[in-house]
């Protein structure tokens, strides 16, 4: 379910029309993140990997 909803925001972030639902699609991205790699309890190198940085 969490995986999902962070994939499903992604999409919707593609189709966002406006600055203000841009912000608030990314900050509910950044929360589903964090939660996924709290969930798999990721160190910061390995989020790093999956960020691509």
């Amino acid at each position: 379910m969490l995986l999902q909803a962070a994939l499903y925001a992604h999409r919707q972030l593609a189709l966002a029309k406006s600055d203000a639902d841009t912000a608030m699609l990314q900050q509910r991205i950044d929360i589903l993140d964090a939660q996924v790699y709290a969930l798999y309890c990721l160190t910061k190198e390995e989020i790093a990997v999956v960020e691509g940085r």
